[in-house]
């Protein structure tokens, strides 16, 4: 069983800021312009869809283990909210 930590979209934009990801790369990696990426970082921004977080979720790690976004406990959880958007 995948072991998963919750942290918020700032919280993910500054840890890989830490870690040297530029802004462009890490807007590159979500689907969104680098200057969503410094409100995201700095908490300036409502949370966004979480469909265009996903990408970035696909294989991420963060001290080995996988986040999650806000209050979804787990990845079944979040695609049954999206697909009440579809």
């Amino acid at each position: 069983m995948r072991e998963y930590i919750k942290l918020s979209l700032p919280a993910i934009m500054n840890i890989l800021i830490s870690k040297r990801w530029s802004k462009p790369q890490i807007a590159k990696a979500i689907g969104v312009s680098p200057l969503q990426v410094h409100y995201y970082s700095n908490g300036k921004t409502k949370n966004p869809n979480p469909s265009v977080c996903m990408n970035i979720f696909n294989g991420l790690t963060i001290e080995g283990k996988a986040p999650l976004v806000d209050t979804y406990e787990s990845y079944e959880e979040l695609e049954n909210h999206l697909k009440a958007f579809k």
